[in-house]
């Protein structure tokens, strides 16, 4: 533009100094005049009549040191606004920084957190089974010692059923020796063998019902016999409610083991395990949180770093364009 205000201040000089239009018209500076709306007015004016071109002498200084001023203003603003872009980019790139470090941070703890609770569902998933099989060994003995109650029951009532039988053998045998035995006895005798379970009493008790009872030393071998077994069966009565004691009592601890590991597991350890996975699950939700809004923010501040850098770029422009158009 100064350019511009200086080629018409010289086409004014020389159509002051100049005798004829055609020499003005047919030389160079005509044709720079005529590319621009000033330069046609300046070419027009001296075509006139008018010679005195003081008045637009000092419109064009005027115009001059107005464009002037303007550059002064324009350089001015400029500055403003790259110095306060430069200072906004600087932070929002800070803030950048800051959400990348947050984004990277929170994604690792999520990470640490379901790892941490993947191996709370596992230590989770072995106390279950843990319980699971409490329960079942604690059923197994349950029954074993139902079993085992059941069996040590029968042999004792045959046993005492036995002893009843051989205490009335051992009377009637008594009666035989120091008294009567007559042919009733004998055939209660073979009865009572027919009740006993054992083969070889059995055997021996009809025997003598069939006529050794007659015989005083047999009779007193039998009875003594039948002594000794009646006290053997007794003492297995004694052993076997002494086994069954000691069975039931060692049961009864194993049972009062697994009942405390069950408590322990149902009521202490998988609840807790329970309850810290719902506590990982809360942290794991709150850190998501955190990180959706890290996310946004910091594609929030890379969208604004990108759009100051195209705001200076354009601005760059138009001022390179300006201060060139204005030189």
């Amino acid at each position: 533009m100064k350019y511009l205000i200086l080629l018409s201040m010289v086409a004014i000089s020389l159509c002051v100094n100049l005798s004829t239009q055609e020499t003005l018209f047919n030389n160079a500076l005509t044709e720079k005049l005529k590319g621009t709306s000033l330069g046609r007015a300046v070419l027009l004016l001296s075509q006139t009549k008018q010679q005195n071109f003081n008045p637009l002498f000092d419109a064009l200084e005027n115009l001059e040191k107005s464009l002037s001023i303007s550059l002064t203003d324009e350089n001015t603003k400029f500055q403003t606004f790259t110095q306060q872009t430069d200072n906004d980019l600087a932070y929002y790139e800070e803030l950048v920084k800051k959400y990348n470090n947050e984004v990277s941070e929170y994604q690792i703890d999520i990470r640490d957190f379901l790892k941490t609770r993947t191996d709370y569902e596992l230590e989770l998933d072995v106390k279950r089974k843990e319980l699971q099989e409490a329960k079942l060994q604690k059923s197994s003995i349950e029954q074993q010692q139902s079993q085992d109650e059941r069996g040590f029951k029968k042999q004792t009532d045959d046993l005492n059923s036995a002893i009843l039988i051989l205490d009335e053998a051992i009377k009637l045998i008594e009666k035989a020796r120091f008294s009567s035995f007559i042919e009733s006895d004998a055939q209660e005798l073979k009865i009572l063998a027919s009740r006993m379970k054992d083969q070889t009493l059995t055997k021996m008790l009809v025997e003598l019902a069939t006529g050794d009872y007659q015989n005083a030393e047999t009779l007193r071998s039998t009875q003594r016999l039948l002594q000794n077994i009646r006290g053997e069966f007794q003492e297995n009565v004694i052993n076997l409610s002494s086994q069954a004691d000691s069975s039931k009592n060692a049961n009864a601890e194993l049972i009062a083991q697994y009942d405390a590991k069950i408590t322990q597991l149902s009521q202490e350890v998988i609840p807790q395990l329970q309850g810290d996975i719902q506590t990982k699950d809360g942290e794991i939700n709150t850190k998501k949180d955190l990180l959706g809004e890290s996310q946004a923010n910091l594609a929030e501040a890379q969208e604004r770093v990108k759009q100051l850098n195209h705001d200076l770029q354009s601005s760059t422009k138009t001022h390179q364009f300006i201060i060139e158009n204005n030189n």
